[in-house]
């Protein structure tokens, strides 16, 4: 796997390259066939441009015009034919891009004058040819012409035809020129890696030469007069690209003499620095989990890789020593602050409820006097924690405030008014023990209006995780009047982390040790908080956060 990592991104630096380069290769290559291609299509158009000023000289040169006005003028035919065959060789016999050059009067359309080139081996139509299958085409095509020139394709030849006109540009005459294609577009053949040409005059092919069945042909046209030549030239593509196909081959042969060397590289990396590494990487991760006996091998060629397994091992080591010294002390401190406070209960209330009992006892009334004594026992059982269990359902933590609650309404009788609200679906969740009922007791005896009349309200709900999980219990103790300043000051030193002397009063106790219990077993996030409404009330929070299953 690794040393695919490797190798991916080398291939795809060199076939990036071998692209970058076999790319521009490519440009450079239809570049110089582009502008080859140009070059020799320019010529071709000058040489046809010279073909058509030739031509001109029929109607332009007064000659001409004035052989056939003397014929016309009582000449002779001997005379009319020696004259203009005469002009005809002296005009387009030696000029090279002419295979032969035919002339009909348009009186006499029968009587045809020509000339044939001289300068190279004669490769055109003959004359009875040109008459039987050419000519009717020829004349049909000057009808269309005026003054204009065109080119005609007829049987595998190629003509350039116009009207020879008077002085008043009447048609006098048809003038034709079979013209020599090798000579007019040989230029064609010096096209870098020519194989064949093709030449199109307004999309008539008109001309072949050559191997045009290659696949790869380069085009290039040029208007003339009022018409489009179009020449399409085959190449050998494999020559044109022989440079491209070199960088490729060059690259291919690097690319597999790396693949060994590459080999080898990862895999002495992979011995000496990444399986030490890894192995490293992998012991920290097992004692992220806890594994603290964890230890990598040490014995490796590569000294710094040496020292650092060394070194993680005695660190491994040490963490142990030190997790478990710490996890001892504090299991240790939390149980001795747990059972320093819950051992803080006020005793003063226990006095109180036994002189109650004592007066109630002289008055009379035995049935009360039972009650009160069955109370005054589960408020003894809930201090005393013969069980020993530190946790308790808050079924059974309310059971101890309705204890508590039933023995201050025999004593303070009808000025005292409590009531509650609580969720059943949670009465099962487990709460520490006697964290509401020291809260009761403080709101009772704070909780008196000027009358005299004491009112305390219990409220306990919960809130649930997405899985509907109780993750936070929530108690709230309302009693009526607001706390003074002197008082908020006390509630801070309560309330607060520290353990300060402060006021040593068993319900100043209470507090403070519900308080601490909560965030010892909890954590910070729980805790009891004293707040007030807009009505004047004192409001008393608990909150359990049971999201991390609490520290027993």
């Amino acid at each position: 796997m690794l040393m695919l990592f490797w190798f991916i991104p080398l291939l795809t630096i060199l076939l990036v390259l071998m692209f970058g380069a076999s790319t521009r290769i490519s440009r450079q290559t239809l570049r110089t066939l582009s502008v080859s291609m140009k070059q020799a299509t320019e010529i071709c158009s000058l040489r046809i441009n010279d073909c058509i000023k030739a031509s001109r000289n029929a109607t332009y040169l007064p000659e001409l015009r004035d052989i056939y006005s003397e014929y016309e003028a009582g000449g002779d035919k001997n005379s009319l034919y020696n004259s203009v065959t005469l002009f005809l060789e002296e005009q387009y016999k030696f000029n090279p891009y002419f295979e032969m050059t035919v002339l009909t009067f348009n009186d006499s359309p029968d009587d045809i004058y020509y000339t044939r080139s001289e300068s190279m081996e004669r490769s055109g139509a003959s004359l009875s040819e040109l008459r039987r299958d050419i000519w009717p085409d020829i004349k049909l095509y000057a009808k269309g012409l005026d003054t204009r020139v065109g080119f005609l394709c007829a049987k595998d030849r190629m003509y350039m035809v116009r009207n020879v006109v008077d002085k008043h540009f009447e048609p006098i005459a048809i003038i034709a020129m079979e013209l020599d294609r090798n000579e007019i577009f040989g230029s064609l053949t010096s096209v870098w890696q020519y194989q064949g040409m093709s030449v199109w005059y307004d999309d008539a092919l008109c001309y072949t030469s050559g191997n045009t069945d290659s696949g790869y042909r380069i085009y290039e046209q040029s208007r003339i007069e009022d018409a489009y030549f179009k020449y399409g030239v085959d190449y050998d593509r494999n020559g044109a690209f022989t440079e491209r196909r070199s960088i490729s081959l060059a690259f291919a042969t690097l690319l597999i003499m790396t693949i060994p060397l590459l080999y080898g590289i990862i895999s002495f990396t992979n011995k000496r620095i990444t399986g030490p590494i890894s192995g490293l990487a992998l012991a920290s991760k097992e004692i992220a989990g806890g594994d603290f006996d964890v230890r990598v091998a040490a014995n490796t060629d590569i000294r710094e890789i040496d020292d650092l397994s060394v070194n993680f091992n005695l660190m491994s080591e040490k963490l142990k020593e030190q997790f478990e010294r710490i996890f001892v002390e504090e299991i240790a401190l939390r149980d001795a602050n747990i059972h320093a406070l819950q051992s803080q209960i006020n005793p003063h209330f226990l006095n109180n409820t036994l002189e109650i009992i004592n007066w109630e006892t002289r008055i009379a009334g035995n049935e009360k006097v039972s009650q009160m004594i069955e109370a005054l026992s589960t408020m003894l059982e809930a201090t005393l924690d013969r069980s020993g269990r530190p946790l308790i359902p808050l079924r059974e933590e309310l059971s101890y405030v309705k204890a508590y609650i039933f023995i201050i309404r025999c004593r303070f009788g009808q000025s005292f008014e409590y009531s509650e609200e609580t969720d059943d679906s949670i009465m099962d969740e487990l709460v520490p023990r006697l964290v509401v009922q020291p809260v009761i007791e403080n709101a009772v005896e704070h909780g008196a209006d000027a009358e005299g009349k004491r009112r305390v309200f219990m409220s306990a709900g919960a809130t649930r995780d997405v899985d509907g999980k109780v993750s936070l219990i929530e108690i709230r103790i309302v009693n009526k009047g607001v706390p003074t300043s002197g008082d908020w000051d006390k509630i801070k030193k309560l309330l607060s982390t520290e353990d300060e002397p402060g006021d040593n009063r068993s319900l100043s106790i209470g507090i403070r040790n519900v308080n601490k219990r909560l965030q010892i077993m909890y954590g910070g996030s729980s805790g009891l908080s004293i707040t007030t409404d807009s009505e004047g009330n004192t409001v008393n929070t608990i909150r359990i956060d049971t999201s991390g299953g609490g520290v027993v």
